[in-house]
């Protein structure tokens, strides 16, 4: 079997994701810092700035992000996989 990963730069740092993996647990499994909590999209803390590359929300993001911060291309981490090689940036409070 042939596993197709995804390359993710979370701020320097770099790993692969599974395909159909999100890029929150691609991060945990490969000892990545990147901060979370619920694990399911409601509590923002996974919040990064996807600067180049495409996902797949797993969820609408409507309901946790506002319209300006998904126009600088904020996602949630837990619910994201990514669907080609992608970088990601840690957001500020």
């Amino acid at each position: 079997r042939i596993s197709v990963t995804n390359l993710v730069n979370f701020s320097g740092d770099t790993f692969d994701v599974e395909k159909g993996q999100t890029i929150l647990d691609g991060a945990l499994e490969n000892g990545i810092d990147i901060p979370f909590s619920c694990q399911v999209g409601s509590c923002r803390t996974c919040r990064c700035k996807l600067t180049s590359g495409k996902i797949r929300p797993l969820v609408d993001f409507d309901y946790v992000l506002d319209p300006d911060e998904q126009a600088q291309g904020v996602i949630l981490a837990c619910q994201s996989t990514p669907m080609s090689d992608i970088c990601i940036e840690a957001v500020e409070d």
